[in-house]
């Protein structure tokens, strides 16, 4: 598990990919080329509180309001 705005300062390039899925998860072939796998939550979430959370915590570390 890691805090969404730990997301928000891994700096670098990289590419977010969210998955919310009710059964199983990313593909093999997606699995592949990723090199990590992070999850905000213990808890099951749907994407777009995945997506809130993480664009909240970045716009509050960048000071936006």
């Amino acid at each position: 598990k890691i805090a969404p705005e730990e997301l928000c300062r891994l700096g670098g390039n990289w590419i977010l990919g969210i998955g919310a899925f009710p059964h199983g998860d990313f593909s093999e072939k997606i699995q592949k080329i990723s090199k990590k796998v992070y999850s905000i939550s213990k808890f099951p979430l749907e994407t777009q509180q995945v997506i809130c959370r993480i664009f909240s915590a970045c716009n509050q570390i960048l000071g936006w309001p």
